[in-house]
């Protein structure tokens, strides 16, 4: 089977759900999995011991665990539209407070609240698959989106590397 981008029909809402919530879970998972290359320069920048840092990534988890599954269990009950907005701006929030946070409680703050947010945005970026695909493509988007989602997680060490690098570790999230 060939690829062809010519066959694509770009003015189709099908086509833009599918473009942007792939990009919406690819985003999550790189995300989620981008911050254990950077764990050794904040340990430096924030002045913590080693023991410390696995809460960067517990905190995070734990936030998932906890708001997963019982707002999965009433993911109907919300706005959509408006759930999405708000959950893409906390994790907007988290991302930049992350990024100047001046110590570790409040980078852990920061780490809570994407946690939070990306415990119902990959949720979310499925529902809306199922509801506004046509029946016969939602296997076949399902399984694309899910694939940027483990490109996302695949990808974020190396790309974080590197980028970490080019700046001489003077960034950190």
């Amino acid at each position: 089977m060939k690829f062809n981008l010519s066959n694509i029909n770009w003015k189709s809402q099908a086509t833009w759900v599918l473009l942007l919530t792939s990009l919406l879970h690819f985003t999550c998972s790189f995300t989620a999995n981008f911050i254990t290359v950077l764990l050794p320069d904040i340990s430096v920048d924030l002045d913590v011991p080693v023991e410390t840092l696995n809460w960067i990534t517990l905190i995070f988890l734990i936030a998932i665990i906890a708001i997963t599954i019982p707002a999965s269990k009433n993911i109907k009950r919300f706005d959509l539209k408006k759930s999405i907005r708000i959950l893409i701006f906390l994790l907007i929030v988290g991302l930049v407070l992350s990024a100047i946070t001046p110590n570790m409680e409040v980078f852990l703050f920061s780490r809570l609240i994407q946690g939070a947010s990306i415990a119902l945005l990959p949720t979310i970026d499925l529902v809306i698959i199922v509801l506004a695909m046509p029946k016969e493509d939602v296997g076949k988007a399902l399984g694309i989106v899910g694939s940027a989602g483990y490109v996302g997680m695949t990808i974020a060490p190396s790309v974080t590397g590197f980028v970490s690098n080019l700046f001489h570790g003077d960034m950190h999230f």
